[in-house]
């Protein structure tokens, strides 16, 4: 299986929009981060649209990020985990803004 490179396509003032769509939903309705292997695992309290909204974002990540991982789940809590190759678990990390 080819390796894909660790890179985002996305312009500088895309990043930023997207760097500021994900700080709305995980400031909004996240309440736990943490490190698993790998990468992070974020848990949400319910709220109306929460799920589409993630699905969405995880999907234009899927575009333009093509290296990272993202499942969402909504039983029995909503949660998103994003994995990556084991050089860059770090930057997973500093993205998603978990420690440890």
């Amino acid at each position: 299986m080819e390796e894909l490179p660790i890179a985002c396509s996305l312009s500088p003032s895309d990043l930023a929009d997207r760097t500021q769509a994900w700080a709305g939903i995980i400031g909004g309705w996240g309440v736990r981060r943490v490190p698993v292997d790998g990468g992070v695992r974020i848990s949400f309290r319910a709220a109306p649209g929460l799920l589409a909204s993630l699905h969405q974002l995880v999907a234009l990540e899927r575009e333009c990020c093509p290296w990272m991982s993202m499942e969402v789940t909504a039983e029995p809590e909503i949660e998103l985990q994003v994995t990556g190759p084991d050089d860059a678990v770090n930057e997973l990390r500093r993205m998603f803004g978990v420690t440890g």
